[in-house]
Order: structure tokens, then C-alpha cells, then sequence
């Protein structure tokens, strides 16, 4: 018991001590010039950088389709340069897409002596010299052992033997059907001290974990050779779409020191031609500056010049709200200001009728000219206040409607996108930021509607009432009357008495 303890114990310091040293003794660099991955994929002259293009294949701008869904099509896609390193690792990111339940004919991967060309074996040649890892998605000797992920290597002397699948030509192979994932299948290489790992995700999430396929041992693949990738139909076709094809190198860190100053070398070299392509992009462009000064416009950020479509369309409905905003924000001031102009108007008109007297009759003595002119400014000012409500009415009407295009737009449009490309499938993120435009474009739509409930009601243009003449009372009028008559009397019984007093004096 004692003994069995003490071994157990000295296994697991053993462990302890030597698996740390093996996780932390492998380096891995990214090799950019045997690598592609989108967006922006492909250049101005429909080139991919550092790859060759041969077949039917067709490089998209986040994909390379090797073959499209139409029957007897053979697609290539290989590197430019021979990968100098003896280990290496391979992560590819593929979707195979098709109508029917079985597809054909399938995708390969190379590693080979010389670049790969155009063939028989899933696009390529046969009788190859290196690497080949076959993604098999037809039944040709109708066993039901596919959909197949195999590994083949060939020395240059053998045939495929495509009649039967190859069965008899395979190093290694595991059943896994890749075709109609809901997210892209990623396959990985790993070739380490001459072993060779191949894993594979299932595709039925984005971020899955690798599942072991098969592991080679004892295999001897030399460096200096080239990458590529291929796929072709047959009676059968469907999509073959390459999302990314990445390309590490992997190392020992406790390397000689000779290695370490070949790398350092590297390095170096590669930044001094950094430093000097640098220099001559800024001299030329000083040139053009100097040459166009018109023409010239200043460098934009990098957000401005790789923003998607989506970042885009995204950030003209943030101006377009912005806009909005604004427009409702000086709405409201408009009507805060027509509402004080009718609040100081309705304090006025009472003013004007508690001034009146108390039998109905306003004070005697007026000006009649200048209240005349009062009424007319009153009567102009309602009828500028009913223009100006009415103009918001018609505002807010034609902001309701480009609202309401605008949300239709933006729900018919991932329905279009996914229409239009079944090899493609719009983003998460993206279908969350439209959805939540659509809630902010429903908030606004809600607030202009209570705010076109809240407006004040059309102001009714009412005559004024007419003034009442200005008449002296019944009394005053009687007195008069009794003073006229009683002058008349006394001038009369005067001129009377006169002239009987000059009849006697004659």
C-alpha cells in the first residue's frame, strides 16, 4: 500500500513538472502570405493576395466559392510560395451548402511538392507528391460510409481510386457529415515532430469546440511545400465556399542559437522593408499633394474606409435620427412659442372686456381708429398662428410617413440579403443592431403621435363685436328740449312787447 502510494505520489510530481514545460515549449506564428481570410478578400483587379485562382473558382469579398452548385465543376485555389517551415498548422473554415440530402463531389486540402492543377481528384491532379486531406461528400462504391474526412498521402506513384473512394489508399478517416451546416465547418492540421492531427468543429454553433478526427504518426512531410484547396461536382453539385485559410508555424522555444538569429534576421528584414515602403508611400503621396492640390483630400480614419455595408447603412440611420431629433426639438419650440403668443392674445381680449362698462358700453371718448387697428392685429396675429399649426401638422405628417418607409425598409431588408445569396448568412450582431433601429424608430414614431394629440386646437376667428354709438341719455335730451323752448317763449314775448311799444310811440 505504502509503495503503491509513494509511486502514485512521484507520477504526479512528474506530471507536474514536465507538462507545464511542454505546453509553454511551442511557439506559434501567423504566416500572413500563406493565408487569406475576408472581408475585403479580394483587390481591385479580383486578385487574392499571395494565391492563384484556376477553374471555375470565384473569389467573392469575405469568400473564395471553388465551385458554385452547377454540375461537372472543378475549382483551385493554390499559394504562391512554398512554406519553409518543417512544422506547421492549418485551420480552414469551409461551407458546403446544397439543395438535395446528398451532394458531391466533395473539397481536398493539399500540402504538396509542387503547386497543385487542375484534375480529377476534387479538382486537382492526381498522382500528387505530399499531403492530402479529402472531404468526401459522395457514395461512390455505395457502402454508406459517407459523408468522409480522410487523410492521403501519396509519394507521386499511386492513383486515386476514386471508383471506391479510395478505401484502400487511406491513412486515416472518420465519418462526419459537413454539408448544410448552420454555421461555417472548421477543419485544423496540425503537423508536429511527424505527427499529423486532424480535428474538425461540428458547425452547429459559432464558437464549438474541435472534435479529434484522425492522427497520423510516423509520417514524414518535408518543408518547402505548397498549400492549396480544391472541390468539384459531379452528377450531384453544391456550393464550396473557403471563408478563411489559415496558416501557422510552430516552433520550439528553446531553439539554437543560430535559429534565433535566423529569425531575428527575418524580422529585421521584414522591417526594414516595412520602414521602406513606408518611406516611399509618404514621398509619393507629398508628390500627389504637391502635384493636385484641388484634388487632394486627407487620408480617413481606417473605421471610415473598411466599414462594412452594414456600418454603413447603420450609420445613416443614426444621422437620419439625429436629424429627426433635431427637427422634433425645434417643433417643440415652435409650439412653445405659438402657445405663449395664444396665452398673451386670450389675456389681452379679456382685458379689453373687463374695460367695458357695466351696461355693455365701452368707456366714452375712445379713439375708433386706434381700436380698429388693435382688432386687425389681433385678427392677423390668429391668422399667423393657424398658418403656423397648420404647416406643423403637415410636418409631422410627412415625418410620420418617412419614418413609417424607413421601418419597412429595414424589416424587408434581411429578408432581401438572405434572398438574394444562399451561400451567405447575415450576421447576429448585425440582425440585433437592426433590431434594435426598428425599436428606436417605433419610440420616436410613438412620441411624435402623442405629440401631434397634444396640440393646441385650431384657434376659431370670431368678429369682433361692433362698438356702440356714443348717445346722450333721455334727461339730458328733455332738458334741452325744455331749455330751447323756454328761450323761444322769452324771444318771443320781447320781439312782442318791441313791437307794441314802437306801434304807440308813432
Amino acid at each position: 500500500m505504502v509503495r503503491d502510494l509513494v509511486l502514485k505520489c512521484l507520477l504526479l510530481l512528474f506530471l507536474a513538472a514536465v507538462l507545464p514545460a511542454n505546453e509553454n515549449a511551442i511557439r506559434r506564428r501567423f504566416e500572413y502570405k500563406h493565408s487569406f481570410k475576408g472581408p475585403h478578400l479580394i483587390q481591385e483587379d479580383l486578385t487574392v493576395p499571395f494565391w492563384t485562382l484556376l477553374g471555375d473558382t470565384v473569389a467573392g469579398d469575405d469568400q473564395i466559392r471553388l465551385v458554385p452548385s452547377i454540375r461537372d465543376k472543378k475549382g483551385l485555389a493554390q499559394s504562391h510560395y512554398p512554406f519553409p517551415h518543417q512544422n506547421w498548422e492549418v485551420e480552414v473554415h469551409i461551407r458546403v451548402e446544397g439543395r438535395g440530402k446528398v451532394g458531391a463531389d466533395g473539397l481536398a486540402i493539399w500540402y504538396t511538392s509542387a503547386p497543385p492543377e487542375l484534375g480529377s481528384v476534387f479538382g486537382s491532379n492526381n498522382h500528387w507528391t505530399g499531403l492530402g486531406v479529402l472531404l468526401d461528400s459522395f457514395d461512390n462504391d455505395s457502402k454508406l460510409d459517407n459523408p468522409l474526412i480522410s487523410v492521403v498521402y501519396n509519394d507521386g506513384t499511386m492513383e486515386f481510386q476514386h471508383g471506391n473512394d479510395g478505401i484502400n489508399q487511406y491513412s486515416g478517416s472518420c465519418r462526419f457529415d459537413f454539408r448544410n451546416k448552420p454555421y461555417p465547418v472548421r477543419i485544423k492540421l496540425t503537423y508536429y515532430q511527424e505527427v499529423l492531427t486532424v480535428s474538425y468543429t461540428s458547425g452547429n454553433l459559432p464558437g464549438d469546440d474541435f472534435v479529434t478526427c484522425t492522427t497520423v504518426e510516423n509520417i514524414v512531410i518535408p518543408p518547402n511545400y505548397y498549400f492549396g484547396v480544391s472541390a468539384a461536382t459531379g452528377g450531384l453539385a453544391d456550393d464550396h465556399d473557403v471563408l478563411k485559410f489559415l496558416t501557422w508555424s510552430i516552433s520550439d522555444k528553446n531553439m539554437t542559437e543560430e535559429s534565433e538569429g535566423l529569425q531575428e534576421d527575418q524580422r529585421q528584414e521584414l522591417m526594414d522593408d516595412y520602414e521602406k515602403n513606408l518611406e516611399d508611400y509618404n514621398r509619393m503621396q507629398d508628390e500627389y499633394k504637391s502635384e493636385n492640390p484641388d484634388s487632394y483630400q486627407e487620408q480617413r480614419s481606417p473605421e471610415d474606409l473598411y466599414g462594412g455595408a452594414a456600418t454603413q447603412e447603420l450609420r445613416s440611420v443614426f444621422e437620419i435620427q439625429s436629424a429627426i431629433k433635431k427637427e422634433i426639438r425645434n417643433l417643440a419650440e415652435v409650439v412653445g412659442h405659438m402657445l405663449n403668443q395664444q396665452n398673451n392674445l386670450y389675456e389681452k381680449l379679456d382685458n379689453a372686456n373687463i374695460g367695458a362698462t357695466a351696461d355693455g358700453q365701452p368707456p366714452a371718448g375712445a379713439d375708433d381708429n386706434a381700436k380698429k387697428y388693435h382688432i386687425d392685429n389681433v385678427l392677423n396675429m390668429q391668422r399667423e398662428t393657424y398658418d403656423q399649426v397648420k404647416g406643423m401638422r403637415e410636418t409631422l405628417g410627412r415625418f410620420e410617413q418617412i419614418m413609417n418607409n424607413m421601418a419597412v425598409q429595414l424589416q424587408q431588408r434581411p429578408k432581401i440579403e438572405g434572398g438574394s445569396n444562399t451561400g451567405t448568412q447575415n450576421s447576429y450582431e448585425v440582425v440585433q443592431q437592426q433590431q434594435a433601429v426598428n425599436e428606436k424608430l417605433h419610440r420616436i414614431q410613438n412620441d411624435l403621435t402623442v405629440m401631434m394629440q397634444r396640440q393646441p386646437p385650431t384657434p376659431k376667428l370670431v368678429c369682433p363685436e361692433p362698438e356702440m354709438p356714443n348717445c346722450i341719455s333721455i334727461g339730458v335730451f328733455v332738458a334741452v328740449a325744455v331749455v330751447q323752448v323756454i328761450i323761444l317763449i322769452i324771444y318771443h314775448s320781447t320781439r312782442t312787447s318791441r313791437e307794441d311799444a314802437a306801434k304807440k310811440f308813432f
